[in-house]
């Protein structure tokens, strides 16, 4: 038979690593937590700290932005996502499982794009819902008073935005995992990766707020 093009290929090696790592239900293991996780921000928020005592929020499109500054400065969601990116990307590595996605064999890249790919589709679910669970709680605590046709592209986008970032903050994760063998060790790669690209972002910004002050001034 003829050998499959490498297009073929990827698609088979992501879908097959999607319905992998559905068929294991960590997925939705955080489809579940991650509703509940943002209930208890809104709740400290709009109960414990009575929110709508210190500013005015007329509704969730006012109440989303504070909603996710409490959400994610804590850094709990990020951490899950590259955890789970990294375990995912070497556990087939620690315990040697055949590659029965594709007809035939396909090279490291292919393999390892096609897992990326996989990967990243269940991290942009999770996100997508993080970004809805936010919605849902503003709704719940401060109305729809504010929301109207107007809002709707900027909720569309903030709702992208987070699942962009999301992704690419997984994928530095999943690229630093790969070079790993087992799980432990790639989960701490991972982690150190995202540490070195933070530290990067802020000796680059630092500087630039530093020069752009002092031109103000």
């Amino acid at each position: 038979p003829a050998r499959p093009s490498v297009i073929t290929s990827l698609v088979r090696q992501a879908v097959a690593e999607f319905w992998k790592i559905a068929a294991a239900r960590v997925t939705l293991a955080f489809l579940i937590a991650v509703p509940v996780g943002t209930f208890l921000f809104a709740f400290e928020i709009f109960q414990v700290e009575d929110a709508h005592a210190h500013m005015k929020i007329p509704g969730m499109f006012h109440a989303l932005p504070v909603l996710y500054f409490a959400a994610w400065k804590a850094v709990l969601f990020q951490a899950a996502l590259v955890a789970f990116a990294a375990f995912w990307t070497t556990l087939d590595s620690q315990y040697g499982m055949i590659r029965v996605a594709c007809a035939q064999p396909v090279s490291r890249t292919v393999y390892l794009v096609g897992k990326w790919i996989g990967i990243g589709a269940h991290v942009a679910i999770m996100s997508a819902v993080f970004a809805l669970s936010l919605m849902l709680w503003g709704a719940v605590y401060a109305g729809l008073g504010d929301v109207g046709a107007d809002q709707l592209a900027p909720l569309a986008r903030f709702l992208g935005e987070v699942a962009w970032f999301s992704v690419g903050l997984a994928g530095v994760g999943m690229v630093g995992a790969s070079v790993r063998r087992t799980v432990g060790s790639g989960i701490v790669t991972a982690a150190i990766a995202i540490i070195l690209l933070a530290g990067m972002a802020g000796a680059v910004i630092t500087p630039a707020s530093s020069r752009s002050a002092a031109t103000e001034t």
